[in-house]
């Protein structure tokens, strides 16, 4: 917070504190923005998803201040190669495992549930964030009433612990995932190309 951007009187709104949203959060609160950060899910979700990041995403991470914990949790890839059916190599890279112009290894192979725990701790702490756990966004609405996201400042409506809340703030983000409450709310369309795949992820533990 300083004299030329002094923070605003209401806070922003991020709905989903996934990796997106508490990246999203921790940069406005260092940027002196309070920030109310809504989470339907009362604990991370135990499974990985994602399972990569490059060296300019570690930059951000560095940024929010989970760097330090993330390299120790994560190890540097060496690359990818693509078989095809028979085991043929279709493609491959390579990756040098050294830092590179962005300070981080080219590739980072890592375990999701691992950066966001360090994630939603990092945003648990930070002075400016208001975290509020088991909050189901309800309703959308502005003062003006002319439709969602039409004027400031905004509501929106949750239900944490089945006890009705409104939270007030001058813009929402919706970083809650691909089947968002808030683009529905909101009226926002998506366009879907139609890529429809049957994938089958199998995560092993390796003897050491």
């Amino acid at each position: 917070m300083n004299d030329q951007h002094p923070a605003p009187r209401e806070p922003v709104i991020v709905v989903g504190a996934g990796p997106v949203g508490c990246t999203a959060a921790l940069l406005l609160a260092d940027s002196g923005i309070p920030v109310t950060l809504l989470e339907r899910h009362t604990q991370p979700h135990p499974l990985p998803r994602a399972v990569h990041l490059d060296d300019e995403v570690a930059r951000i991470l560095d940024r929010i201040g989970v760097s330090e914990g993330f390299l120790a949790r994560s190890r540097p890839g060496s690359g990818l190669r693509l078989l095809d059916a028979r085991h043929r190599v279709m493609a491959e890279f390579s990756r040098d495992h050294r830092p590179g112009v962005h300070g981080f290894p080219q590739a980072n192979m890592f375990h999701q549930p691992d950066l966001e725990e360090l994630m939603l701790a990092q945003a648990e702490r930070h002075p400016l964030i208001d975290f509020r756990r088991g909050a189901e966004v309800i309703g959308l609405d502005d003062d003006d009433a002319l439709g969602p996201l039409a004027a400031a400042p905004v509501r929106v409506h949750a239900r944490i612990a089945g006890h009705p809340h409104a939270f007030t703030g001058r813009v929402v983000l919706g970083c809650d995932g691909a089947g968002s409450t808030i683009r529905t709310l909101a009226g926002i369309t998506m366009d879907d190309l139609g890529f429809t795949e049957r994938w089958l992820v199998v995560d092993i533990k390796a003897e050491t």
